[in-house]
Parts: structure tokens; C-alpha cells; sequence
């Protein structure tokens, strides 16, 4: 099978009739073709892969977007899928992004939750915009669901300080 049949059955790009020697075969595209990409543009074949294995896609670019930030990054591939599969990361409900449960660390196993996007967001600006004394509240609130130990002498404050 020619990379031509082979991107016509995958149904995903409307291909030139003629694309000219070394230009990308995808319609409207003026970009040259990269030589070991199958008669595609580096973004058109970028596009195809995301399109083939979005798994490992969205892992490759949580891997890439710690780095860029500069944090810690040490989930496996069968952990990533582990966990985004247990929590319905793939059923197409909303927008899924992946969290740091404490934003301190980096995207290491047991600090990762599948929140859809408006949850990421709205816990994004609860934490930047709340004064100290609710999100201490919040965090002994977390520390109690988490089972984890809380001190016994510590106001227990479920009320709004305002």
C-alpha cells in the first residue's frame, strides 16, 4: 500500500490530485513534504499521529509541558494510563485535564487527578484568589477526607471567617 492509499483509507486529510515533488500531499498545504514523513508536512503528520495514538499523545505532551515548567515528571506510560483510565479520562465527557493534587510537587504517582477542564479551572482560581485563612481551611478539610493525621487541638473552622 503507497503512503497516498494509505492516507485516503485513513480518511483523515483531503489529498492533492498532483502535490508536486517534495511539497506535502494534503490539499491547500504549500508546505514542503518531509522526507521521512510519508509525503506530509512535519504538521500534517504531527496531526496524524495525535489522531492514531491519542494516549500516548496527551502523555508525550504532559511529559512535555512539566519540563517546559520545570517540574518533576516521573509517571511511567502504564501508570498514566492506569490512572486516566480508571478515572474516565477517555469518555469524552467535557474537557479531561490531568492535576497535581499539590502544586508544589510534579507529576509523580499519587499526585495526579483527571478533573474536567471547568474543575481544573475553577480550583486554579480558588487557590490563586481566596484569602490564607479559607484555603487553610480547605487544606484541613482535604487532610481530613484524605485520612490523613490532623491536629487535635486545631480550631476545627468549617464556617466563613468574613
Amino acid at each position: 500500500m503507497t503512503h497516498r492509499e494509505r492516507h485516503l483509507s485513513e480518511g483523515l486529510f483531503t489529498l492533492k490530485q498532483n502535490p508536486g515533488k517534495g511539497l506535502c500531499m494534503v490539499k491547500g498545504c504549500r508546505k514542503d513534504a518531509h522526507h521521512r514523513k510519508q509525503g506530509l508536512c512535519h504538521a500534517h503528520w504531527q496531526y496524524r499521529w495525535r489522531m492514531q495514538s491519542p494516549k500516548r499523545s496527551a502523555y508525550s505532551t504532559l511529559r512535555d509541558h512539566a519540563k517546559a515548567r520545570g517540574l518533576a515528571f516521573t509517571i511511567s506510560y502504564d501508570y498514566f494510563l492506569g490512572v486516566t483510565d480508571a478515572l474516565g479520562y477517555w469518555l469524552g465527557d467535557g474537557v479531561p485535564t490531568i492535576d497535581r493534587v499539590k502544586p508544589e510537587l510534579g507529576y509523580e504517582p499519587g499526585n495526579i487527578a483527571v478533573l474536567s477542564l471547568s474543575e481544573n479551572v475553577s480550583k486554579g482560581n480558588r487557590e490563586r484568589h481566596l484569602p490564607a485563612a479559607v484555603q487553610a481551611i480547605l487544606e484541613r478539610k482535604r487532610a481530613r477526607m484524605s485520612g490523613a493525621t490532623v491536629n487535635p487541638f486545631e480550631r476545627d473552622e468549617d464556617a466563613c471567617p468574613f
